[in-house]
């Protein structure tokens, strides 16, 4: 891979870098509302090499080029009945083991539930990539809510809410759709579940939200691998070789 002045891998077109460091996951608040069950207790997670992530939520056009050289499914079209779909918005409507082959075509992966959590809040572990600050149609891409005046009712060109921006720069983490991780929904450590939840985990929150029941960034969703969505779309991680 091309490398910096400094000698330090350079991130591919499209992607954020995530440094290295030691960063808590999960429910670090303590108001009892604030988190579900499966985000307790918060755990740390330590980044020993940086890592990379795509900006935005991979798009109509990007996931057409895997399709075309079949080395990708088409997306369910049934999932998506009724909402008219361009280009530049995210694709939707992909089961996770079609996100993950996009993924590999590229020579990427899908990030883990920890790597994507860590590049929506870091450090500073907010509520969501922008802050605390409830969700809102001026913040990122959600349903109607009562007051607010706005509203979708279908993803829009990734990027269109330039404050859903979190500490590393990645575009609609907040909002416009899930996205799906790599990781198996289980247990935090010492943490519990509900029996017979099982799945892949995906992350953020989506054009069908409004505000305020919108995801949190360190809400836990789970889906069947082969579940398609109209709010469920992904995008990709990288990791340098050592």
């Amino acid at each position: 891979a091309a490398t910096t002045a400094s000698g330090a891998p350079k991130a591919p077109n499209g992607m954020v870098r995530v440094d290295e460091g030691s960063y808590r996951v999960g429910c670090t608040f303590k108001k009892k509302d604030d988190c579900f069950d499966d985000e307790k207790p918060a755990k740390k997670v330590t980044v020993s090499t940086a890592y990379y992530l795509m900006k935005h939520e991979v798009t109509i056009r990007e996931y057409g080029a895997c399709v075309r050289k079949a080395a990708c499914a088409e997306p369910t079209k049934s999932c998506a009945k009724g909402i008219v779909l361009a280009e530049k918005m995210p694709v939707v409507c992909v089961p996770w083991s079609e996100a993950e082959k996009y993924c590999a075509f590229r020579g990427w992966r899908l990030p883990t539930e920890e790597e994507w959590e860590v590049a929506a809040r870091g450090p500073k572990e907010p509520h969501y990539p922008w802050g605390n600050e409830q969700p809102n149609c001026e913040l990122g891409v959600f349903a109607n809510a009562k007051g607010q005046g706005c509203g979708s009712k279908r993803p829009l060109n990734v990027g269109s809410r330039p404050k859903d921006k979190s500490w590393v720069g990645a575009l609609d983490m907040g909002g416009n759709v899930r996205e799906w991780t790599s990781t198996q929904y289980a247990a935090y450590p010492n943490g519990s579940i509900e029996p017979g939840d099982k799945g892949k985990v995906n992350r953020g929150g989506s054009f069908v939200m409004n505000g305020k029941e919108a995801n949190t960034s360190h809400t836990r969703v789970v889906d069947v691998p082969t579940e398609a969505r109209p709010d469920l779309g992904f995008r990709c991680a990288w990791s340098p070789l050592p």
